[in-house]
């Protein structure tokens, strides 16, 4: 579906611990995955042609990834997340609990060179919409973002997103085909046919 509505060619994986994959969940081997696929992507597509696209604790290593990649086209947030530690417990755990806050998105956000594109449900409950709104005000090249009226973490509509999604990239250059959307689509079942 993704592929069809954004004319793309989609390159989505795991994160070791998570789904089907094997290792240890951690920051350090999520930021190694996307590493790794990133490193396949470029030996089939030059970066300005890669957009990136994180959803919750994904939008961790996606935001590091653009951070270290300023080649990259440009990246979308869906249901980003400021830490792990503020999403759970508010901006005050990540104060007491820094060490152990993961995926300090709202300390690199800002760093983000390309567009962004943010989508959030206005009843998410696992991670509040002001997440989302912290981290559209914090980047340097963001797009209007897509709040989505009444939608939760879990239930967001696929293909409202993703024709926003498309919007986003058509924006970007005038044309979105022959655009490659890498996903780090950590917390989702949806499966993406290559």
């Amino acid at each position: 579906m993704m592929s069809q509505l954004c004319a793309s060619d989609v390159l989505a994986y795991d994160y070791c611990g998570y789904g089907f994959s094997e290792g240890e969940p951690s920051e350090e081997n999520c930021i190694q995955c996307i590493d790794a696929a990133y490193a396949y992507l470029l030996q089939q597509f030059a970066p300005n042609r890669i957009v990136l696209f994180g959803r919750s604790i994904g939008t961790g290593p996606t935001v590091d990834l653009a951070v270290r990649h300023p080649e990259i086209r440009g990246v979308i947030l869906q249901s980003p997340i400021e830490s792990c530690g503020r999403a759970v417990f508010g901006n005050l755990a990540s104060w007491v609990g820094y060490r152990m806050d993961l995926f300090r998105n709202y300390e690199k956000v800002d760093k983000v060179e390309c567009p962004v594109l943010v989508m959030h449900g206005t009843d998410d409950d696992i991670v509040p919409i002001e997440s989302g709104m912290a981290i559209q005000e914090a980047c340097r090249k963001a797009v209007e973002p897509l709040w989505l009226e009444g939608y939760g973490h879990n239930d967001l509509p696929n293909e409202i997103c993703l024709r926003r999604v498309r919007e986003f990239m058509d924006q970007m250059d005038g044309l979105s085909w022959g655009w490659n959307i890498f996903v780090t689509n950590l917390a989702t079942h949806i499966s993406v046919n290559l």
